[in-house]
C-alpha cells in the first residue's frame, strides 16, 4: 500500500472516530467546554480551542470539495504551504460555492464556516491548514476567522491563538480572505 493511501486510510479511520463523537462545527450549544456553549461555570461563550477546531476539521460531514474534485493541486510559488494540496468545504461554507465548486464572487461565509486545506508533501498528508468562521470568539481575527495548522495526528503547527498575523496577510486580497479561486483558477 502507497505512503498516500495509508494515510488516507488513516485520515478516514480517525473521521469515522471523530464523526461519532463530535457535533458539527462550530454549532452553537449549551453545553460547557463546547464551541459556542458556556463556560464550565456556566458563563459567556467558550472559545474554541486548537483541540476543539482539530476535531472539528477532522469529523465534520459531509465535505465539499474545491472545484468538485479531491483531485490534489500543484503549490502556488507565493503559497507559504509548501506542497500538493486540497481544499475542503463544511456544510456552511459549501452555501458559498458555485455550481463547479468555485467560491462564489463577492461572498461572505457564514458564521460556522469550516475550510480544510490538505497539505501533501511526497504523497502523505503533512498538514492540515483551517479557517473557521466564528465573530465573537476572542482569537478571532481579520474577517472573523480563526486561523490554524495542524500535524496529520493533531499536533498544533500554528495555534489559533497566534496565527492570525502569519496567516492574514497572505489571504487579505481574497475572497473574504479565502484564496483558493485566485491560486487555483
Amino acid at each position: 500500500m502507497s505512503n498516500a493511501n495509508r494515510s488516507r486510510g488513516s485520515l478516514s479511520a480517525v473521521l469515522v472516530v471523530l464523526a461519532a463523537a463530535c457535533s458539527s462545527p462550530l454549532e452553537t450549544t449549551d453545553q460547557p467546554g463546547t464551541p459556542g456553549g458556556g463556560q464550565p461555570d456556566g458563563s459567556g461563550p467558550q472559545p474554541v480551542t486548537d483541540a476543539g477546531l482539530f476535531a472539528h476539521a477532522t469529523a465534520s460531514t459531509p465535505w465539499t470539495w474545491y472545484k468538485l474534485s479531491a483531485d490534489t493541486l500543484s503549490p502556488t510559488s507565493d503559497s507559504p504551504h509548501f506542497a500538493r494540496l486540497r481544499t475542503r468545504y463544511n456544510s456552511v461554507a459549501a452555501t458559498s460555492l458555485d455550481g463547479t465548486g468555485r467560491v462564489t464572487a463577492g461572498t461572505i461565509f457564514s458564521d460556522g464556516a469550516l475550510i480544510v486545506k490538505e497539505i501533501y508533501k511526497d504523497g502523505a498528508l503533512a498538514a492540515l491548514a483551517v479557517m473557521a468562521k466564528a465573530p465573537g470568539d476572542p482569537n478571532a481575527g481579520h474577517g472573523a476567522w480563526l486561523w490554524a495548522e495542524y500535524s496529520p495526528g493533531g499536533g498544533v503547527l500554528h495555534s489559533l491563538t497566534q496565527s492570525e498575523e502569519t496567516c492574514h496577510a497572505c489571504h487579505l486580497p481574497g475572497l473574504d480572505h479565502t484564496r483558493m479561486n485566485d491560486a487555483h483558477p
